[in-house]
């Protein structure tokens, strides 16, 4: 009978701690004692940081009772209460609520440095490769004014051989036509000294037929004639 009136008991003030709780939290001092009693005789059971929350049941003489960490009771001085969470919490609070943005925000910083550093290498390779590419202009631009003027000298000496070509050809029509002038007089020279030939044979001939006919025919006549006159004479 004893034990249930205990428990009745018991109960009813847990129900009336429950009735007059009221949610407070430890104030910004670094830690706060609490005690075992209503009274600074009391003493000291814990030390209780700051910004903790806790539950106030009941009040007496400046002091609150309070529970904390889960189910723990105790007495604290009122002054070392306040009703809204401590700056300190606020501030843990806004680190946890920022952590996550402040460790987003150093990613997109790095991001940004990445895409300085690839920008900057990018950009420089685009250097690199310009300037690559007006050496490789110059020396292209190069080759092709050498190339006409090649072409030019080219188109000289085509111009060139194309009128000694002509040339050529002119000379060998004339050459040609002197070959074939050469042998007409060669064969007019040679019918002349045929002709020639035939003439002084001819001649030959008659003269040697004149000295036979006047072997013949007149020297004897003249001898005899002169033969006879001698005789004649004497």
């Amino acid at each position: 009978m004893k034990r249930s009136k205990r428990l009745l008991t018991t109960a009813l003030f847990w129900l009336a701690s429950f009735a007059m709780a009221e949610q407070l939290y430890i104030s910004d001092k670094l830690q706060a004692p609490i005690r075992a009693g209503a009274g600074d005789n009391y003493r000291i059971t814990k030390m209780i940081n700051a910004g903790e929350p806790v539950v106030k049941l009941a009040e007496r003489n400046g002091y609150y009772q309070i529970r904390y960490d889960g189910n723990k009771t105790g007495w604290i001085y009122n002054t070392f209460l306040m009703n809204e969470p401590s700056a300190r919490n606020y501030i843990e609070e806004a680190k946890n609520r920022y952590e996550p943005l402040l460790q987003e925000n150093r990613a997109l910083e790095e991001e940004i440095e990445r895409l300085k550093e690839a920008q900057a290498q990018a950009l420089n390779r685009a250097n690199q490769d310009k300037e690559a590419l007006l050496n490789e202009l110059e020396v292209l631009t190069a080759e092709n004014q050498a190339l006409q003027s090649e072409i030019v000298e080219l188109r000289t000496l085509n111009a060139r051989e194309i009128e000694l070509a002509q040339e050529n050809d002119a000379l060998n029509r004339r050459d040609h036509v002197q070959k074939v002038e050469i042998t007409t007089l060669k064969q007019e020279n040679a019918r002349l000294q045929s002709v020639n030939r035939s003439s002084e044979w001819t001649a030959g001939a008659l003269i040697l037929l004149g000295g036979i006919i006047l072997g013949t025919s007149i020297l004897p006549r003249l001898f005899a004639k002169t033969r006879r006159k001698r005789t004649w004479d004497f």
